[in-house]
């Protein structure tokens, strides 16, 4: 499995279906480069967005802004 690179975005103003907490986390991960995508000119990382609940972990996926 590749290694990824994960960034926290923002704060969303959702709130968790499963626990109810708000203030979810918005990340943004990525795989990292190594092995023959260090020498690889077309390597493009593979971008996930999620929301992050704090409280349970639970993760939502986020296209365009919108959770999926």
């Amino acid at each position: 499995m590749a290694d990824r690179k994960r960034r926290q975005v923002g704060v969303s103003d959702a709130h968790c279906d499963i626990c109810g907490a708000g203030g979810l986390v918005i990340v943004e991960s990525s795989s990292a480069r190594r092995g023959r995508a260090l020498v690889d000119p077309r390597w493009r990382p593979h971008r996930r967005t999620y929301e992050l609940c704090p409280a349970c972990g639970m993760r939502y996926p986020v296209e365009n802004g919108v959770r999926i």
